[in-house]
């Protein structure tokens, strides 16, 4: 992530995680520490999101804001390959249903 720092402050303040900024990570609540692996995958510039349980330990708002970016990211050309059981995600796009086969 070297030389991301202005992505890196801007991908905290969408999850509220400017406060913890200066934490170790193992040391954050499981949302936490959900919302600082999004951060990462939002400092750094990628085509293709492969997901698996994006949402778990997130709470309502955070899951708003993931559900909102990975819908954004679908819009402007990005795929998005993502592995949940959180219906709130199934409008997004195609569904492969694992249980069909």
């Amino acid at each position: 992530m070297n030389g991301s720092g202005l992505a890196v402050n801007a991908a905290l303040d969408f999850f509220g995680m400017s406060n913890v900024a200066d934490k170790k990570v193992k040391n954050l609540s499981a949302g936490q520490q959900k919302k600082a692996l999004l951060t990462k995958l939002l400092s750094c510039p990628s085509t293709i999101w492969f997901l698996d349980e994006p949402s778990i330990n997130l709470d309502k708002d955070a899951k708003e804001k993931l559900h909102g970016l990975i819908a954004n990211r679908v819009k402007e050309g990005g795929l998005v390959i993502m592995a949940t059981h959180d219906e709130m995600f199934c409008d997004l796009g195609p569904i492969f249903d694992m249980g069909d086969f």
